[in-house]
């Protein structure tokens, strides 16, 4: 049998990547602090909710409902809970149940029509940040490099701009080292931005204290519309 020796290695495998336990064994994967369950279920939305994604904030928890074609629905909770906490299917739908009981409709009319067997739960974290993204011809990319909460959305958006900008790299610098070097300095900031940012977003949702709860409210309702869109340019902008 013939060995060869690859000229890259692109870490792409992932929050639990083994290819970054291999370059940075010390890496820590963080728990947020809350857990999440998620279903897709057949299920119609009024005519408001078919072209939008909708989400409810509640005390230390939120509901939110995507329409993703076909008749079917895409919906997912977000809660404060220990790190890996165990529930039977039938908990956690009685969890569920009890949780959107005063959300508005649709909200518990889904969660009723969702058979127990369509509900995943799982735990939501990030990573603290890494020393470098690469090590010689090695580079890790999207969660292997920089997992975030899915609270922006932000996940796989983040990858594919990796996936870019180390290509356009690899393409046009004049070693692996250089082109990987550049990625790095290319996408680390936004990248670290996106995950402070899911993170400290976790927090502002899941506020328990009621007193606490209306002011932020408060406050979100007048933020100013340009500071909006200043926030939403950060994270959509390619300017690269």
């Amino acid at each position: 049998m013939e060995l060869r020796c690859a000229a890259i290695v692109v870490g792409a495998d992932g929050m639990c990547s083994a290819v970054r336990q291999q370059l940075f064994p010390e890496a820590q994967l963080r728990y947020s602090g809350q857990s999440s369950c998620r279903a897709i279920v057949e299920s119609p939305l009024p005519s408001t909710l078919e072209r939008r994604g909708w989400e409810v904030w509640g005390n230390g928890c939120r509901f939110g409902v995507s329409s993703v074609g076909h008749g079917e629905v895409y919906s997912y909770a977000t809660f404060d809970a220990p790190q890996s906490g165990q529930d039977a299917p039938s908990e956690r739908v009685a969890w569920l149940r009890q949780m959107v009981a005063d959300f508005p409709a649709p909200l518990p009319e889904l969660v009723a029509a969702t058979p127990e067997e369509r509900i995943l739960r799982t735990d939501m974290y990030d990573l603290r940040p890494l020393p470098a993204w690469h090590r010689g011809r090695v580079a890790l990319l999207g969660d292997a490099a920089h997992a975030t909460t899915p609270n922006l959305g932000q996940g796989g958006a983040q990858a594919i701009e990796d996936a870019y900008v180390s290509a356009e790299n690899l393409a046009t610098q004049a070693t692996v080292e250089a082109a990987f070097t550049a990625y790095e300095r290319i996408r680390r900031g936004k990248a670290d931005h996106v995950v402070s940012r899911s993170r400290q977003l976790g927090k502002v949702v899941h506020i328990g204290n009621p007193v606490i709860r209306r002011l932020r409210n408060t406050l979100l309702r007048n933020i100013p519309a340009s500071l909006n869109q200043r926030q939403l340019d950060t994270l959509y902008t390619l300017n690269y």
